[in-house]
């Protein structure tokens, strides 16, 4: 569910900035007050397009919400450590990890 709420706010975020870019000046029909953003449209835009773009970024590659918890079976210390598959090794006595999700089933 994380995933889905990054890549939501990172569309949201890409249209913010682009909508900035294109038209700087809003009129509020509500308030009846028009705001101008032309002095900052481009910072303001880049930095919503960056911070979107970075949140897709994430989502894409999965380096968001894609850990797990490690336990050294030696010395029972707990690693939170990305699930890419590669043999992971204890920091402080170097035995090999093991995943901490049924540890203490055996």
């Amino acid at each position: 569910m994380k995933k889905f709420w990054n890549y939501l706010l990172g569309v949201i975020s890409i249209f913010m900035g682009l909508s900035i870019i294109a038209n700087p000046v809003y009129y509020d029909i509500q308030w009846q007050m028009t705001n101008d953003l032309s002095s900052v449209k481009w910072p303001l835009g880049l930095g919503f397009l960056a911070f979107g773009f970075v949140c897709l970024w994430l989502v894409i590659t999965k380096k968001l919400g894609n850990s797990c918890y490690w336990i050294c079976p030696k010395c029972e210390d707990v690693f939170n450590l990305n699930s890419n598959g590669e043999k992971k090794y204890c920091d402080n006595c170097g035995t090999p990890l093991e995943k901490l999700e049924g540890y203490y089933k055996k």
